[in-house]
């Protein structure tokens, strides 16, 4: 049995009721003033006051325990950026036109496209330890930068190896239909 402590926290935020909270149950989100947490294998067995006599021991004097978060749509794996397309969009340029003139979706697949497996893995890998450090525990994955049956393939493949190589958890999700190829209408292509 694998065993955790969080000890001393100065708060512990905890939710009244089971998630997934939605609406009306977000508000059940209770902070309590001091305490630890304790895991046994990988679940949270007691908060508040508990022995601190597990197999790793965590001091969190003065900082706030919460719950991982989860991101639910992220394109990992992937490859490159856009971040001038987001600097155009802030000036009014709409998506539609970026997507229109190849950027956007067709932009990310073209890049995904053009890169190694291993240099995709790398970039991605070092994006997830940046969530895992802002505290992203969970994460779901997202094809669609594929355009092709192959492609999309490629990209589940390396979602399965990324989880492979990532503390998180991760969740795949085909999304062939996040954009058409060119000459494809939405029934030929699905």
């Amino acid at each position: 049995m694998s065993s955790l402590v969080v000890k001393d926290a100065a708060a512990i935020v905890v939710y009244g009721e089971p998630g997934p909270l939605r609406g009306p149950g977000l508000a059940s989100v209770e902070v309590r003033r001091g305490g630890s947490v304790r895991c046994d294998d990988g679940t949270i067995s007691a908060i508040g006051a508990v022995e601190a006599d597990a197999e790793v021991v965590i001091d969190a004097a003065g900082l706030t325990v919460v719950p991982g978060f989860v991101d639910p749509h992220t394109h990992l794996p992937f490859f490159g950026w856009r971040a001038d397309e987001d600097a155009a969009r802030l000036t009014g340029v709409r998506y539609e036109d970026i997507h229109s003139g190849r950027g956007g979706i067709y932009r990310s697949a073209a890049l995904l496209a053009a890169a190694s497996d291993d240099d995709v893995l790398a970039f991605s890998q070092a994006l997830a330890a940046r969530m895992l450090a802002s505290g992203t525990t969970t994460f779901e994955t997202k094809s669609g930068y594929g355009l092709s049956v192959e492609a999309e393939l490629r990209q589940l493949r390396l979602a399965r190896a990324l989880a492979e190589r990532v503390p998180q958890r991760v969740v795949a999700t085909c999304l062939a239909a996040h954009a058409l190829p060119e000459g494809e209408t939405g029934g030929s292509w699905v």
